[in-house]
């Protein structure tokens, strides 16, 4: 499970991971998204790691097992 960080018009950020299926089919993301402030253009890795942390543990429950 990766990570990705997306700056939109610099108002609007966003830090995403995917969820996967047990088949490893790709069925949604979970994402976190605010004004530019509150989440910087270079997110922490503590940022990162809790959205990651996410999409793993929903990702396990819709049967994924890891790569």
């Amino acid at each position: 499970v990766g990570a990705v960080k997306t700056v939109w018009a610099e108002a609007l950020t966003a830090l995403a991971a995917p969820v996967f299926d047990h088949r490893h089919a790709c069925r949604g993301a979970v994402a976190v998204v605010g004004s530019a402030p509150a989440l910087p253009a270079v997110p922490s890795p503590a940022q990162i790691a809790a959205v990651t942390r996410a999409a793993a543990e929903a990702s396990r429950s819709l049967g994924w097992k890891g790569v």
